[in-house]
């Protein structure tokens, strides 16, 4: 099997798309970091772009199909 939606492939912890949210609470921050904090996060070669932008996302998710999960992340605009 080369293919799937969940590992292990042959017998998955979560069942198939689609998936189905209700109610799910994000929150996106957006702001404008220094150039250097941003250039410290970013592996070469990447660079920062002209205008620095970066994001911290914060998630609960109920989702019928696999049950609620929290998620955050963070985004770096390069």
């Amino acid at each position: 099997m080369k293919e799937g939606s969940s590992t292990p492939l042959l017998s998955p912890l979560y069942p198939g798309p689609p998936y189905h949210y209700v109610d799910a609470r994000i929150f996106l921050a957006l702001f404008n970091p220094p150039e250097d904090s941003i250039r410290a996060l970013l592996p070469k070669p990447l660079r920062p772009s002209q205008m620095p932008l970066a994001g911290l996302l914060f998630a609960e998710q109920p989702c019928k199909e696999a049950g609620t999960f929290m998620e955050s992340g963070m985004l770096v605009q390069c």
